[in-house]
């Protein structure tokens, strides 16, 4: 396997076809020492019961190398906005990012902690703004020697 990275969000976890794949892409990704990469991106339009969502995430921990939250996601799963905080709530996790648009970003890595301010431009259009945000994150982690 030549991937280094699996990305995940949470959606497939609504329906139980793709909660069956996306469980057994983890335990590949596990087999083959793949990081993975959670990015909540939050949808309950897509649950039947929405209530059963933190549960099932839950079962994602043992899997997860990096955490990408918004803030909202980051209060509604963990009750803090602080990355450090549930880097350590988690405590096997390489890293947890929580954006919030143009607030600044918290992170925690390898237990390093902070905010960084994103770069401040004129925005035309947010779609797909988390996906770039989380690209360059993964850009800026992946070993440079494997970098193509």
């Amino acid at each position: 396997m030549e991937a280094e990275f699996l990305v995940v969000g949470t959606v497939g976890l609504a329906y139980p076809h793709t909660r069956i794949a996306l469980f057994r892409a983890l335990e590949l990704a596990e087999q083959y020492d793949v990081k993975v990469v959670v990015d909540v991106n939050w949808r309950p339009v897509f649950w039947e019961d929405p209530a059963q969502a933190p549960e099932l995430i839950k079962k994602l921990w043992p899997y997860v190398d990096f955490w990408k939250l918004s803030l909202e996601e980051a209060d509604w799963l963990f009750g803090t906005r602080d990355a450090g905080a549930i880097f350590h709530r988690l405590g096997t996790v390489e890293g947890v990012l929580v954006s919030g648009g143009e607030l600044p970003v918290s992170y925690c890595l390898g237990g390093n902690e902070g905010k960084l301010a994103p770069f401040a431009l004129e925005v035309v259009d947010t779609t797909g703004a988390g996906d770039s945000f989380l690209a360059g994150f993964i850009h800026q982690v992946w070993p440079r020697e494997l970098r193509l």
